[in-house]
């Protein structure tokens, strides 16, 4: 398995790691992709596929695999199977270097034998403490305070908010979930969760009702899942029935707002403050219609763009390769039933 390097890359891959790399396709690092689909979909895959994995670096980084790649910055490598004369290996498993696999077409996958395995939640402390960094910023104003600043203006006197003695709701009270909650305790905030598939038993949050939790709320982190009975959580009935200029902070997934309603929320001053990393534009970033607004805090989905958690992704992926060469199904796998050709 030969590499084809980028203009001035050094190639310097550890055959007896990933000898067997040719047959399966992996993208790495994680959370820096160019379109909203990252692979062209295996229903137009032939039965016998060629072994052609596509690579998408897309920042360099100090990981174990980046490291070895040393590529620039956005370089898409294309292994194609024709050059490496490979055809005749069929495509086993396609290993996603992050969690989200909504990129892949997994019933085509399913119908063709594929198996498909997602990266562990590495990303979880760094998109908690954006979360954190959120709340502070939409709460204190020190972004925009900062760009008036650095522009020669005079700053206005923007009344900030103290945020220990206040309430903290989470819904969703999962990996990030729970791990924001021992974050905004430490800062003196209570906590209060609502999470319908979670027992609180052990729990050191308190469990509500959505309701309770909208109303009781001075910050209102959706954390759900993402699927369709998600879609417009924090929409206009919801906005309606939290605190008059409650912070909403999404890190979650853009599907999770109602945008429409949450501008017109930020409009009439029901809603006090929003900050942002996600939300419907391109590749999952804030949408333009809101992050401009005046009071918005909006980052371009960047919640695990951290060096630890782009190595950890990464290494996750080596560790499910080494399970396929020892003949084990890797960890994280997603549909281990229907892979018919790793079995």
């Amino acid at each position: 398995f030969r590499l084809l390097p980028a203009p001035g890359a050094r190639p310097a891959w550890q055959s007896e790691t990933l000898a067997t790399a040719g047959i399966v396709a992996i993208l790495l690092p994680v959370g820096l992709y160019d379109s909203q689909t990252d692979f062209p979909g295996f229903a137009a895959l032939p039965p016998v596929l060629g072994a052609a994995a596509i690579i998408h670096a897309g920042k360099s980084c100090p990981t174990r695999i980046g490291s070895l790649l040393s590529l620039r910055p956005m370089v898409w490598i294309g292994l194609i199977s024709y050059s490496l004369n490979l055809w005749h290996w069929p495509l086993m498993a396609f290993l996603r270097c992050a969690v989200d696999i909504s990129t892949i077409d997994l019933d085509a996958a399913n119908a063709h034998g594929v198996l498909v395995a997602r990266a562990d939640k590495s990303f979880v402390p760094s998109t908690a403490e954006l979360a954190l960094g959120l709340l502070i910023d939409s709460a204190r104003s020190i972004g925009a305070s900062t760009v008036d600043y650095q522009a020669g203006r005079v700053p206005p006197q923007r009344p900030g908010r103290q945020l220990k003695g206040q309430t903290a709701g989470i819904i969703g009270y999962g990996a990030i979930g729970s791990y924001l909650a021992g974050l905004l305790q430490a800062v003196g905030l209570e906590v209060i969760v609502h999470d319908p598939f979670v027992a609180p038993d052990g729990a050191d949050v308190t469990f509500v009702g959505l309701a309770e939790l909208l109303q009781r709320s001075d910050a209102v982190f959706p954390l759900a899942q993402a699927e369709p009975a998600t879609v417009g959580l924090i929409s206009t009935d919801q906005l309606a029935l939290m605190k008059r200029g409650a912070i909403l902070v999404n890190v979650s997934r853009g599907e999770l707002l109602d945008e429409e309603a949450v501008a017109q929320a930020l409009d009439s001053g029901q809603l006090g403050g929003l900050a942002m990393d996600v939300g419907l534009g391109p590749d999952q970033r804030p949408s333009m219609s809101l992050a401009n607004r005046d009071g918005v805090v909006a980052t371009p989905h960047l919640g695990g763009l951290t060096p630890e958690n782009a190595d950890a992704q990464a290494a996750s992926s080596v560790e499910q390769v080494e399970a396929m060469l020892a003949g084990l199904v890797p960890p994280r796998a997603v549909n281990e039933n229907e892979a018919t050709r790793f079995q």
